[in-house]
This record gives structure tokens, sequence and C-alpha cells, in this order.
């Protein structure tokens, strides 16, 4: 129950936080299918959309994916990583997500809520929960939906400044930054480094300040380890999100502490 709570709350917050969005709590047929209406009238028939998945399921339906649909028909699903998901029936189009929420209020769900896009009135947000006595049943979806067309610009997800904690100075020159993700094998039970990169820079051919770039047009949970000689070694994390178009680049500044 607390996990519900929590759940319920948080998906409030962000609806509450975007004037963008059409809130609906507790979520009715008829406001339901005046939306659908307003949305058949935009003719979208050829799209990606993305949708960001919480719920207690199997890896490859958990997370973010993009669903492509043409010709109202679904095409094929990929996940951040750009890997294309081999089965595709967890997913549908966006006028199947319609259709979801008729189930859930043709089921008498203890709870439905949902957001519809202001432009082209498809569900942004929808979140279910089937049973107040049932755990884990409960499902919640963000969506967006997709550029069209894409630029032909080549995005690093990563740039980083590496500086001496105490004097600000930039000490990129002579580090050591590999880059490193890392994977569960849910079939074997071990964890895999399915990813490296090194962006080390070479001491002889270096001037400061210098900008390491790296994971281009990689999105995802990556682990970064520093090393420099006369300092304290540091590993941290990032966390890359993309549109269907390219990675979403972030910017880090990074201090060592000298030993």
């Amino acid at each position: 129950m607390y996990i519900k709570f929590l759940i319920v709350l948080l998906i409030s917050l962000s609806f509450s936080a975007c004037d963008f969005f059409v809130n609906e709590n507790n979520l009715d047929s008829d406001t339901l299918e005046k939306n659908y209406k307003k949305f058949l009238d935009k003719n979208l028939n050829t799209y990606i959309y993305s949708i960001d998945q919480f719920c207690f399921c199997l890896p490859d339906r958990a997370g973010k994916h993009f669903v492509h649909v043409k010709n109202d028909k679904l095409t094929a699903v990929y996940d951040i990583y750009k890997e294309k998901i081999s089965n595709i029936n967890y997913y549908t189009t966006l006028d199947g997500l319609f259709d979801q929420l008729r189930e859930a209020i043709d089921k008498n769900a203890y709870s439905i809520n949902a957001s519809f896009d202001k432009d082209n009135f498809y569900p942004t947000h929808i979140y279910i929960d089937y049973s107040d006595f049932t755990e884990d049943d409960e499902i919640s979806y963000s969506i967006h939906l997709e550029p069209s067309s894409c630029t032909t610009q080549f995005v690093y997800g990563l740039t980083l400044n590496i500086y001496d904690i105490d004097t600000n100075k930039s000490i990129g020159c002579g580090t050591n930054v590999n880059i490193q993700r890392h994977q569960y094998n849910y079939d074997e039970d071990t964890i895999q480094n399915t990813y490296y990169e090194d962006l080390s820079s070479n001491t002889s051919e270096c001037k400061e300040p210098i900008l390491f770039k790296g994971l281009g047009e990689r999105a995802g949970y990556y682990n970064i380890n520093i090393q420099k000689s006369g300092y304290q070694e540091l590993t941290e994390y990032i966390d890359l999100d993309r549109d269907a178009c390219h990675v979403v680049p972030k910017h880090l500044k990074i201090g060592l502490k000298a030993l």
C-alpha cells in the first residue's frame, strides 16, 4: 500500500508541475472519448513515440523505449541503447493506449489517472492500479511524441572538465578517464561489462584546459573512473537520456583531491 501511495504521489506531482498537460484524475469514459475523437482528427498514422514505463515486469518492458508506427501498424521498438526489442507484443500504437484506458474503465480499476497532450490529444501520462488489495499490479507510463525528422549532427553524450578541488585549476592533462557500462544478465545471473571507452589524455600533447568528450550518441547508465598521479582516484556515474534522434548531452565538472 505504501508503494502504491508513493507512485500516485510522484505521478500527481509530475502532473501538477506541468501546465502543458490537461490533468484528468479518476478518468471517466466521456473525457477519454472526447480526447480520442480529437486525436483521430489529427490523422496521426506514421510516427515515433517514446514510452517510459514503471511496472513490476521484465527488463524488455520497463524503462524508456521508442515505438515506431507506420500506417497505424507497429513496426519496431528500440531501447535507449538503440537495441531492437525482439518481443514487441507488449507495446502498442497511440490508439492502443486509449484501448488500455478503456479496458481499465470497463474493469472498474481501483485508480485510473491520465493526462492528454494539448495539441495532439494522445495520452501523455497513464497510471492504472487495478486493485487496492493486490500488490505490484500498478502500471505507469509517460508518453512523448518524438520528432518526425532528425538532424545529421553527431552529439556527444558527455563533456567533462577535471580540476583540482583545492586550487580550482584544470588538471586534465595526464588524467586517465575510463567509461564502462555494466549490465545484469538475467539468464546467467551475472554482471557483465558491455561497453568500454578510454578518454585518457596524452600528457606530451596536452594544453590546459582540456575538455574530454565521449559517449557519442550513447544513452544509458555508465561508470566514469578517473585516475591521475598524485590525486585520489574517483568514480562517478552518469545517466544519459535520448530522444528518437540523439543522446541528450550532459556536461560534468569534476574535482579531484590531491593526496
